[in-house]
């Protein structure tokens, strides 16, 4: 297929019906892709059985176009785009659920919370009592949120880790919150 063909197709392809998209938009930010990628989602979980080991992670999609909920995040190293959140199979790297984080949403069934406790437990819903080890990305998820992901999780019999960074320490203690001695990679003598 020829460029020119490609692009003419791309241009024609709708998701949804422009009719009503207006009056969806007014409250949902995704109401242009909500139903192909609910779709998309639900064939995710639907046509594999994940392994026992998964990860939760978020990244950001370049993208430089008109979006309402385009991020900005400087230390990336594309500084514009989509940010979604991602549970994967650790040993396939195969999607099993996916979030895209679009703000803040207004009053109606789809404003949901972003803290980062409700995000990790809406992704991983499909598989609590399973028994799976799940892998939690902690860079940007405070303290306490990590610490409640992990109770909840716990009580669905779902067992929660957290990576650390590359040079070996969390940074943080993850009992109290204090910095971890450097010197010595222990965690502090308060807790």
């Amino acid at each position: 297929m020829s460029e020119k063909r490609f692009r003419f197709l791309v241009r024609c392809l709708r998701f949804d019906d422009m009719h009503d998209r207006a009056v969806r938009k007014q409250f949902d930010k995704l109401a242009p892709i909500r139903d192909i990628f609910k779709l998309m989602v639900d064939n995710f979980q639907k046509y594999y059985y994940p392994s026992e080991y998964v990860t939760i992670d978020e990244q950001l999609l370049a993208f430089r176009g008109k979006c309402p909920f385009r991020q900005y995040i400087p230390s990336k190293p594309a500084k514009y785009g989509i940010k979604p959140f991602a549970l994967v199979d650790s040993r396939t790297v195969y999607t099993l659920n996916l979030e895209t984080y679009l703000g803040v949403q207004p009053d109606r069934p789809y404003k949901i919370s972003n803290a980062s406790q409700d995000v990790v437990l809406r992704i991983v819903e499909h598989i609590f009592g399973t028994n799976r080890n799940i892998t939690i990305y902690n860079r940007n998820i405070p303290i306490e949120h990590r610490r409640r992901a992990k109770i909840l999780l716990g009580e669905k019999d779902t067992t929660a880790i957290e990576t650390e960074r590359s040079d070996g320490s969390r940074g943080r203690c993850y009992d109290c919150g204090r910095a971890r001695d450097k010197t010595t990679r222990r965690w502090c003598c308060k807790c």
